[in-house]
């Protein structure tokens, strides 16, 4: 039988079983390549879209402290005997945010939690956004304050890029204090502080920069909580006066930590 050449060409150009499983195997090992490093730049999208919301958030604080003569929002602000409201109330109800989104980190394993309805010291929080970040409450622990006097400046606080002002968290207090009993992290991501970027949180300082770092570098060697020292007597982890005189590093925290979180 003699084939034509059309019948020819057409045999030539097809392709056999073998080489249809070579090129199904070299785009499958393409895609083995190509989607880790699409989901690193996921990742990295995500943190970024974070830092900026942060940032957001740490500019809000920023305007709402100006317009209060350089006064930190109250952690907690009464409004009546038994009621307050927290300091994301504050900055929400007064519009220094307009889009809600931007108390949300998409890299929160869950959703963000909020204080409202909760009783703190014989009052309920009759108001708060449920959110991602929480403010440095060694900052600005002047809960129910009975006076302006009370309460923190900016211009109070030493080396404003060196302190944190805002945390990642997945708590529901509007402040974060730094004790050994908050450093409690735990895989799934349901600490006090959030370590979902790496195993490293986003931290606004005081002078609006935002930065990521693994928890326990922002105690070590020089602590960014407090600042060098505590604005007033705290009354869960009150610094001794060699703490005050040192750079504070907190040696003392030897939470349960894997060899990722350190």
């Amino acid at each position: 039988m003699v084939c034509s050449e059309e019948q020819v060409a057409r045999r030539d150009t097809a392709f056999t079983l073998v080489e249809l499983l070579v090129v199904i195997s070299i785009i499958a090992l393409l895609i083995a390549l190509v989607l880790p490093a699409l989901a690193a730049a996921r990742e990295v999208a995500k943190t970024a879209q974070c830092q900026s919301r942060q940032r957001q958030v740490g500019i809000a604080v920023t305007a709402f402290s100006t317009d209060r003569k350089g006064l930190l929002p109250e952690n907690r602000m009464s409004v009546e005997p038994s009621e307050h409201v927290s300091w994301r109330f504050q900055l929400a109800e007064q519009n220094y945010l307009g889009d809600e989104r931007v108390w949300l980190c998409t890299m929160s394993p869950t959703d963000p939690r909020s204080e409202e309805g909760e009783v703190n010291n014989g009052s309920v929080n009759v108001g708060d956004v449920a959110s991602s970040y929480a403010i440095n409450g060694h900052l600005v622990w002047v809960q129910f304050p009975e006076s302006v006097e009370a309460r923190r400046k900016i211009s109070a606080i030493p080396r404003a890029s060196h302190t944190v002002l805002l945390s990642e968290t997945r708590a529901e207090f509007p402040d974060l204090r730094v004790t050994p009993n908050n450093l409690q992290l735990r895989d799934d991501g349901h600490s006090m502080f959030g370590y979902w970027h790496q195993r490293q949180g986003v931290y606004t300082a005081l002078d609006g920069h935002v930065f990521l770092e693994k928890l326990l570098l922002t105690g070590l060697p020089d602590c960014r909580w407090h600042a060098g020292e505590d604005y007033g007597p705290d009354p869960f982890d009150p610094q001794t006066e060699e703490q005050k005189q040192s750079p504070h590093a907190h040696h003392e925290w030897v939470p349960w930590l894997g060899p990722d979180h350190q």
